[in-house]
C-alpha cells in the first residue's frame, strides 16, 4: 500500500492576513482505514497563485519548505497553527502545500509525486515510500476574513490536489530524455469511494509509465500488442470504474507524447497515437463531475481534443452498454484499478465484461480486446474474480507485474486474454 498525506482539517477559504490558520493533518492508506504506523516529519510550504480570467498560474513552490510538525499516531487529531505567507498581501490567493520531504524543490520537487519513481526498485527509492504529498485548493487571505484568534476564516474546503510527474513529449526515437508533464488531479475530501484516489490507480499508472520507456525493448508477443494497442493510432480504450480520472489521463498524456518513429511492433507514421483513437473513462453518475473536472484540468497535455479522455456512465448493472460504445464496433483495450474491491459487484462487473467482448468478437474484422488490471489485494475472497472472469467472459489473466508499495500488498499487475 501507499500512504497518503490529507486534511483532517484543512485549510478555511478565506483567512485573515494577520492570523495563524489552523489545520490537521492526516496520514493514512488511501481508504483511511489504516494510519501510519511510524513517526514522520512534515514540511510545508505556501505556493501563490495568480487568477487570470478564472485559470490558476502553473503550480510551482513559493516558499522554502519548513518544518510543520512530526506526525505521530498519538497526536493525530492535535490542531496545528499555520502562519500566514511572510509576503501575503491583500487580496492574494495562496495553496498550502505539506509534504514529507523538505528538500529544494528545485531539485526533488518534494512536492510532487513521480509515477516513474514507482514503477522503479523500491528498495533503492526510498522517497517512494513516504507518505505522498498533498496539496490544498485555494486560500484568499483578506483584511475582511471574520473570526478571532488562531484559526480566523470562514468556508470550509471540500477538496484537495495532488501533483504526479509523469514523462512528456518524446522529441525523438534516438534519445530516451523527456520531458516532465505536471498532472493535477483533485479529489474530494469525504469518504466517497469514487472520489479519490486508489493505490492500484497509482501502481497502474505508474507501470504505464514504465511500459511505455521501455517499448523499444519489449519482445514478449502478447505485451508488444498490448504496447501497440495502448500507444497505436485508431485505438479504442475503455476504462471501468475510472473513478478521478488517474489512469485514463496518464494513459492520454503518455499516448499525446508519444510519435511513432522506430519500435517494429508499431506503424511507421508521423501521428501521435492519440490522432484517431477513442478512450472512454467511464464509471458510475456520481463520479463524472469530478472525472469530467479532472480531465478539462490537464486539457494542455492532450495532443487534440481527440486525445482526450472522454468521461461516460457506465453502470455495470445496466443491460445495455452505452450507445457511445457500442458504436465504436468494438474496443481493444478494456482498462481496470481497483475494481476488485467488492465481490457483491462481480457478477455485474464480469457481465459487462462479456458484454464488450461480444461487442468486439461479433465486429467484422475486429479483435478479441485485452485487458489490463491494476488490483490490490484487500481480502482474498477478491481472487475469485479471475475464475468468474474466465467463466463468463472467458476472459483468461496473467500476471505481469507488480508495483511495491510503503508497506502491506503490492499492487499487481495482471494481462487478460480472451480464450
Amino acid at each position: 500500500m501507499f500512504y497518503y498525506i490529507t486534511f483532517l482539517r484543512p485549510p478555511p477559504t478565506h483567512a485573515n492576513l494577520h492570523q495563524s490558520i489552523l489545520i490537521t493533518p492526516q496520514i493514512s492508506n488511501d481508504l483511511r482505514t489504516e494510519t501510519f504506523p511510524d513517526s514522520q516529519d512534515l514540511f510545508y510550504s505556501w505556493v501563490q497563485v495568480l487568477r487570470v480570467q478564472n485559470a490558476e498560474s502553473p503550480l510551482r513552490l513559493t516558499t522554502k519548505p519548513q518544518k510543520l510538525t512530526t506526525w505521530r499516531n498519538s497526536s493525530a487529531y492535535k490542531a496545528i497553527p499555520v502562519q500566514p505567507p511572510r509576503e501575503v498581501k491583500e487580496g492574494q490567493f495562496w495553496r498550502l502545500v505539506l509534504m514529507s520531504e523538505g528538500k529544494s524543490a528545485t531539485k526533488t520537487q518534494p512536492e510532487a509525486i513521480d509515477l516513474r519513481q514507482i514503477a522503479g526498485n523500491l528498495e533503492e527509492t526510498e522517497r517512494c515510500k513516504k507518505p505522498l504529498s498533498v496539496w490544498s485548493m485555494l486560500v484568499l487571505f483578506t483584511a475582511k476574513a471574520g473570526g478571532s484568534g488562531k484559526g480566523g476564516g470562514a468556508g470550509k474546503q471540500e477538496h484537495v490536489e495532488r501533483l504526479y510527474l509523469l514523462p512528456g513529449h518524446e522529441s525523438s526515437s534516438e534519445t530516451t530524455d523527456t520531458s516532465l508533464v505536471e498532472l493535477r488531479l483533485v479529489e474530494q475530501t469525504s469518504f466517497d469511494l469514487d472520489k479519490k484516489i486508489w493505490d492500484s490507480g497509482i501502481g497502474l499508472s505508474s507501470w504505464l509509465c514504465d511500459l511505455r520507456q521501455s517499448q523499444t525493448s519489449i519482445r514478449n508477443p502478447t505485451m508488444l500488442e498490448l504496447s501497440k494497442r495502448l500507444f497505436g493510432p485508431l485505438s479504442r480504450i475503455v476504462e471501468l470504474g475510472a473513478g478521478i480520472g488517474v489512469v485514463s489521463i496518464s494513459l492520454a498524456i503518455l499516448r499525446s507524447g508519444y510519435t511513432h518513429a522506430a519500435p517494429e511492433h508499431v506503424d511507421d507514421n508521423s501521428r501521435t497515437a492519440a490522432e484517431g483513437s477513442t478512450m472512454f473513462a467511464t464509471d458510475v453518475p456520481s463520479a463524472l463531475p469530478l472525472l469530467e473536472e479532472n480531465v478539462k484540468l490537464n486539457r494542455q497535455y492532450y495532443a487534440s481534443e481527440t486525445g482526450s479522455p472522454i468521461p461516460l456512465v457506465l453502470d455495470w448493472e445496466d443491460e445495455e452498454l452505452p450507445d457511445e460504445i457500442k458504436t465504436q464496433g468494438g474496443v481493444d483495450v478494456i482498462i481496470m484499478a481497483d475494481v476488485c474491491y467488492n465481490t457483491t459487484f462481480f457478477g455485474a462487473l464480469t457481465q459487462t465484461l462479456s458484454k464488450l467482448v461480444e461487442l468486439s468478437t461479433s465486429a467484422e474484422h475486429s479483435k478479441s480486446p485485452l485487458v489490463l488490471l491494476g488490483y490490490k489485494e484487500r481480502d482474498e475472497s477478491e481472487r475469485t474474480f479471475w475464475d468468474l472472469a474466465l467463466n463468463v467472459a472467458g476472459i483468461k489473466f496473467e500476471k505481469v507485474g507488480e508495483i511495491k508499495g510503503a508497506a502491506g500488498c503490492p499492487v499487481e499487475i495482471w494481462l487478460g486474454n480472451v480464450i
